[in-house]
């Protein structure tokens, strides 16, 4: 949701985890300032942030995206750069935490970049929100060494992505 987004502040909320407990994503300054540019329009707290801006056939304006659109978009720019069989989950998940271990300690990521503790690990350890972004600044640097983002020109629509086959 747009309220659960705070780019003054550099930060995201995920308010109902399968953990049970809030979890934030800490932002980089550039990245609040990415989110920004491209959060257009802006609505009230209570919407989507990842919404229909336009209706289509079946797809109401405001209703939030199906779960297949950000697979259809992750294959969309696999294509783009040439990736083949890595599916979202470990593309994004593992790959990050597996990157991270050449550059952190467990605990470190852990407490920065995952939050996956143990309870007595939570009990005697808070999170550390310098940590949480020595972490983010390591993964924009790893993405700015072995990725190339492609950005698209202003007015020029993106290629529809291919269907992609899910379960």
């Amino acid at each position: 949701m747009e309220g659960h987004i705070n780019t003054s502040d550099n930060w995201i909320v995920f308010p109902h985890p399968k953990e049970g407990k809030p979890k934030f994503v800490h932002l980089l300054p550039d990245h609040a300032r990415l989110i920004d540019e491209h959060w257009n329009p802006k609505g009230l707290p209570q919407l989507f942030f990842f919404r229909h801006i336009v209706g289509r056939s079946g797809i109401k304006v405001g209703q939030q995206f199906g779960q297949r659109y950000l697979i259809k978009y992750w294959a969309y720019a696999c294509e783009n750069l040439g990736v083949e069989g890595v599916t979202l989950y470990p593309g994004t998940k593992h790959s990050t935490v597996t990157g991270l271990g050449k550059l952190l300690t467990p605990e470190q990521i852990k407490r920065g970049a995952t939050g996956h503790v143990s309870d007595a690990f939570e009990r005697y350890m808070l999170p550390d929100v310098n940590e949480a972004t020595i972490a983010t600044e390591k993964i924009a640097q790893m993405q700015e060494k072995s990725c190339k983002v492609i950005e698209f020109k202003e007015g020029k629509k993106p290629r529809k992505p291919r269907k992609v086959r899910t379960k």
